[in-house]
This record gives structure tokens, C-alpha cells and sequence, in this order.
């Protein structure tokens, strides 16, 4: 009986990384299961969702998509993209497009599953330039994943503009991604670009 606190303990941490509150949230978002409750972003039923199960959600799919783009592990897309539990949540929200390398380590599928994503987008528009499409494709959401893990390593200085030049013309959502550096560079400052390296505006 001594051993449970620590145990509970440890099965709360490693639930609130995924960002739920607790392991108790996750199984009842899960239905009793807390192991299930990261199908629930499987389907469109997101709104069930936490705010913070959103992001990192949001942050395992993009994660993914550099990982997959790059050839690169999940671990090593997750340090370059400054994502702290980009890998874990990846695992936890997209088990079928991730499988296991060699020494245990975690690489993406080839190819992205096709489900249902809330997936956010930069668009050329001052006043709101991000926006929240729906991606069913899992090859739109690779596309829209890799194009997010490229603007934010050349917001972050990793990569050259020229980085940005495969995603210029490409519609997702009935929106053209936004490929311009300076404006991404102008609405980064700005706070405006969420998941940009540069906080929010009005954050603290």
C-alpha cells in the first residue's frame, strides 16, 4: 500500500504531459480508458478535448510531420523544433503512424493516416493570420505539418527563407499558406502566429 501514492504520482505526470489535468481526466475522456482517451482526437469530436490536450495534440502532429518530412526521429524532431513532449505525444494521439527504430527509438510511418485534424494555418491576413482548418487527408496534414515545422525553424533562424519556397501556392482549406518571410517575420513580433517561437500577443 505505500507504493500507490508515488504510483498515482507518476501516473498523473505522465498524463498531465499530454495535458490532460490528471489520469482520472483521461479516463473519463477516454471512456474508462485512459489509454483510449487519445483516440478521441482521432475523430471530429475535438471540442471534447481540453485546451492543453489540444495543444499537445497539435504538437505530437506537428512533430510527426517533421519527423516524416526530414527522416528524422521523433526525439531529434522534437529537440529541433523546441516542442517539449512533441515525441511522447505523438506516440500517444497517432500510435498508427509511429513505429519503433532501432535502440527503441520512435520514427514516423511513412505515410500519414488519414483522420480527422483541427489544424492551424498562417494566412495573409493581418488581422487574423491564423486560422483553424479542418484536414481529413493525411496527405494534406502532412503538407500542413511540415510547412508549420519549416516556418518555425525560420522564425527560430535554423533555415534560410529559401526553406519556405515548396509550400508557396499550395491551398489547404480553401486558404493559400502564407510563405512571405517578412510578413511571417512582422506577425511572429507581433504575437499573432500561435506555435510561432515568439510569444503571443497580450502574453505575459
Amino acid at each position: 500500500m505505500a507504493r500507490r501514492p508515488s504510483s498515482y504520482a507518476a501516473r498523473n505526470a505522465r498524463y498531465q504531459t499530454l495535458g490532460f489535468r490528471s489520469y482520472g481526466e483521461a479516463r473519463r475522456l477516454g471512456g474508462g480508458s485512459a489509454s483510449r482517451a487519445g483516440l478521441v482526437g482521432a475523430r471530429a469530436d475535438l471540442e471534447r478535448l481540453p485546451d492543453a490536450v489540444v495543444e499537445q495534440r497539435d504538437a505530437g502532429e506537428e512533430t510527426l510531420a517533421y519527423a516524416r518530412y526530414h527522416d528524422v526521429s521523433l526525439r531529434s524532431a522534437e529537440r529541433d523544433l523546441g516542442l517539449r513532449g512533441g515525441a511522447r505525444a505523438a506516440a500517444f494521439y497517432f500510435p498508427d503512424e509511429v513505429r519503433h527504430g532501432g535502440a527503441g527509438d520512435l520514427r514516423a510511418s511513412t505515410e500519414p493516416g488519414d483522420h480527422f485534424r483541427l489544424m492551424d494555418i498562417y494566412v495573409d491576413d493581418p488581422l487574423q493570420p491564423t486560422r483553424t482548418v479542418e484536414v481529413s487527408s493525411g496527405k494534406d496534414a502532412s503538407v500542413v505539418g511540415a510547412y508549420k515545422a519549416t516556418v518555425r525553424a525560420y522564425l527560430s533562424g535554423r533555415v534560410p527563407a529559401d526553406a519556405l519556397r515548396p509550400f508557396r501556392g499550395v491551398r489547404i482549406g480553401g486558404y493559400e499558406l502564407l510563405t512571405d518571410p517578412r510578413k511571417l517575420q512582422a506577425l511572429a513580433r507581433a504575437g499573432m502566429l500561435h506555435g510561432s517561437p515568439y510569444p503571443r500577443r497580450g502574453a505575459a
